[in-house]
């Protein structure tokens, strides 16, 4: 069982640097295309720069959520490095718990935000003749608190051995 859990951490790792990938590709592109239409033609796309906006939130989810993954995020290094071993592994132990009792508060949180901006049916932008709901772009909320989450709890049951299991 814990060896699935690991396996399937690390196909989702794989998934958020490919998405991170994506995303950082995307944006380069599209700012870049808007900065040259506007600085040679005085022109530029009106709604580029609102889904711009939204490819940096989901860039900053998606990259939350990849950091989680290592071992040094959201942890007491400080203190760990002037503890015994056992101590230290306690430590990084409460320090998993409290990250993914954060992560989930935070993923229910956001969960009822986007569901609210469902319900709203708020518009993000309008591009060619289509509108775009805000809440297609605020998914990666949730999904990015729930990952880290997901992150966190492996790490309670990380050990050495799992390391040299890899």
């Amino acid at each position: 069982m814990k060896k699935a859990l690991f396996s399937l951490q690390e196909k989702l790792i794989k998934l958020e640097k490919f998405i991170l990938i994506a995303l950082l590709c995307a944006m380069v592109f599209l700012s870049f295309s808007q900065f040259a239409l506007r600085f040679f033609f005085n022109s530029g796309i009106l709604w580029m720069d609102v889904f711009l906006r939204y490819l940096v939130l989901n860039t900053a989810m998606f990259s939350a959520a990849y950091v989680s993954s290592s071992k040094g995020h959201f942890a007491l290094e400080f203190f760990s490095k002037k503890m015994p071993p056992k101590a230290a592994r306690g430590a990084f132990i409460l320090s998993s718990i409290f990250a993914f009792c954060a992560s989930m508060l935070l993923f229910l949180s956001s969960f009822s935000f986007v569901r609210q901006e469902y319900l709203s049916a708020s518009i993000a932008f309008s591009a060619f003749e289509f509108e775009f709901k805000s809440f297609y772009f605020q998914l990666c909320l949730p999904l990015g608190f729930l990952l880290s989450s997901y992150h966190f709890l492996l790490k309670v049951f990380y050990t050495e051995n799992t390391e040299q299991a890899k």
